[in-house]
């Protein structure tokens, strides 16, 4: 079974709606959310009553509700919007004000009355006690008029226009047929919709003594211009004359009857059909706010990822400072560890001439001197570099001993003294050889020198005793030989002379060696240390912030995921409404 006209509308109602509270719970829209609750609550079938000043608009209504509640004058009274809401239960008239975006606030009669006139701006609501014609859910809306000395009632007559469900257009008989403003308000495009369900009420009809002509000549005009419009009235029976005064007065003559029957086939008898359409031109108003809210929001939406560049750009500044920085320390320290090494070797050089001619009474100082030029000198090596004084660990005591043994000869002396003590034993027990003289055991010593040390340590030294004529002797030889190297000095055995050839060639070889060899342990010992307090702490900081830079473009990235999602779903949902809207 197919479903009515009503049944349809409904069902479409129910459709926009839902789909309008969906998207407004998705974005957040309270007020949206709110009206569409409230929607049933507040819907009232809007009847307007419209005309040119004077017209006798507010005496009509005052004459349907049974009470003088609106002010009428000969001059235009009416200046802003009044509702007159028909209540069940009520006894006496109820005033308020009405104020966008808040619940009616009371006021008293002579405030509304000052409103009603135009004195004071705003727009006012009267309740009063329904009766047979005007029943809750209706609401009669008396306006400023079609046409008026001031055109602001007219604009906000016109302004109205969409929110009426139909109308009560007066017309004072004594003006004779409709006016071209009355005709061209029933042609405008905003009124078309409803002007089926128009009712023409032709004022002040008593102080006429006929009104059949009149009405005759304005049903012709309106066939011209409404004739083609569905209404549940025949158009002889939307063209009444009335006299709202003498009803109001209780004149059975003028009793509202005939007008009371039209407007309850036009308006009361369709109220189901009048209350869907109703609620759909409400939704449609809604959905209409809606999506110009979105479309705002659209053009409003925007990827402002200004704080992310900000971050990005400080942080790349820093890792660039702290790379910036690290190399910068690593070359200095480079500089600084090549410098030292070249004066420590420069101090070694100057120390040569020193040691040659130092003895055992005068080592002592020299070395202390030596040790104390390179700590100095490290020490100024090093301040440029900002490098704490406990940093440059040299190890002196070592130092120093390591000088007296190669003043005293301990090391070279042991060659020395081996090769001098071999030739001479070997000469002495030697059945061909003759006793060496001071002259032969130096040449001798110079000539094996650098076989010295071998020649004391392993069987070579048998060895090459039994080849110069000392064979008998086999390895007690050997151990001779390691005896008289442990007791010997060597130096006093060797000769003066020994010793100055020795020394020279330590001091000129291994000093300069020393020299290196301490540049190596504090530049060893301080890179640990600026490495370990310095640059690693530093490294640490630059992957923080390289971390923080990633953490940066990861949320940046999901930031504008979010966005073009976002931007992506409010297109979507405009354009769902608006093809909702226009079916």
């Amino acid at each position: 079974m197919s479903m009515s006209s009503s049944e349809g509308k409904q069902v479409g109602f129910n459709e926009t709606r839902n789909l309008i509270m969906d998207i407004a719970q998705r974005e957040g829209l309270s007020d949206v959310t709110t009206e569409l609750q409230r929607l049933d609550d507040k819907i009232r079938i809007r009847v307007g009553f419209l005309g040119e000043w004077n017209s006798g608009k507010s005496s009509l209504i005052n004459a349907l509700i049974g009470r003088k509640v609106l002010p009428v004058k000969a001059s235009p009274t009416t200046g802003n919007i009044i509702e007159v809401e028909a209540k069940d239960g009520l006894k006496e008239p109820q005033y308020f004000e009405l104020i966008a975006g808040s619940e009616p606030k009371v006021i008293d009669a002579m405030t509304f009355s000052e409103i009603a006139k135009g004195n004071r701006s705003g727009k006012a609501l009267i309740r009063v006690p329904s009766s047979e014609v005007i029943k809750e859910g209706f609401l009669l809306i008396d306006t400023p008029g079609l046409s008026s000395l001031n055109k602001t009632h007219t604009d906000i007559t016109y302004g109205y226009l969409p929110l009426l469900d139909g109308a009560i257009i007066c017309r004072d008989i004594n003006e004779g047929e409709l006016s071209k403003v009355i005709i061209d308000f029933v042609k405008d495009k905003n009124v078309q919709p409803f002007s089926g369900r128009f009712i023409f009420a032709l004022t002040k009809a008593d102080t006429k003594v006929t009104t059949k002509a009149i009405i005759s000549k304005i049903i012709k005009q309106l066939r011209r211009i409404v004739d083609k419009n569905e209404s549940p009235l025949q158009l002889d029976e939307r063209v009444i004359a009335i006299s709202a005064e003498k009803a109001l007065e209780g004149d059975p003559k003028w009793s509202l009857k005939q007008f009371e029957k039209a407007f309850k086939t036009c308006f009361v008898d369709s109220k189901e059909d009048l209350m869907i359409s109703r609620l759909n031109k409400e939704i449609q108003r809604i959905g209409n706010y809606l999506l110009i809210s979105l479309e705002t929001m659209l053009k409003g939406l925007s990827f402002d990822d200004s704080e992310f560049k900000k971050q990005q750009e400080i942080i790349e500044t820093e890792i660039a400072n702290l790379n910036e920085f690290i190399n910068a320390e690593k070359e200095q320290f480079e500089r600084s560890g090549n410098e030292l090494r070249n004066r420590l070797y420069s101090i070694a050089n100057n120390f040569v001439p020193r040691f040659k001619v130092a003895d055992q009474n005068t080592v002592e100082q020299v070395g202390s001197e030596f040790c104390s030029a390179i700590q100095k000198e490290a020490e100024e090596v090093f301040k440029q570099y900002n490098i704490d004084n406990k940093m440059i660990d040299v190890d002196v005591s070592n130092l120093t001993e390591r000088i007296k043994q190669i003043i005293k000869g301990v090391d070279f002396g042991v060659m020395v003294a081996t090769a001098v003590v071999a030739a001479v034993i070997t000469a002495g027990v030697s059945s061909t050889a003759t006793a060496a003289t001071e002259a032969e055991v130096g040449a001798e010593a110079a000539a094996t020198e650098a076989a010295a040390t071998e020649i004391a340590a392993t069987e070579a030294v048998a060895t090459e005793a039994a080849a110069t004529g000392a064979a008998a002797f086999g390895k007690e030889l050997l151990g001779l030989l390691a005896n008289v190297v442990k007791k010997i000095n060597p130096l006093e055995y060797a000769g003066d002379w020994v010793a100055n050839l020795l020394k020279a060639k330590s001091a000129s070889s291994l000093l300069p060696q020393v020299a290196s060899n301490v540049a190596q342990q504090i530049t060893s010992t301080i890179k640990s240390k600026i490495d370990d307090e310095v640059l690693l702490p530093l490294k640490h900081e630059l992957e923080a912030k390289k971390a923080g830079l990633r953490e940066i473009w990861k949320v940046r990235s999901e930031k504008m995921d979010e966005f073009t999602s976002r931007k992506g779903l409010l297109k979507k949902d405009i354009d769902i409404l608006r093809n909702r809207l226009i079916k």
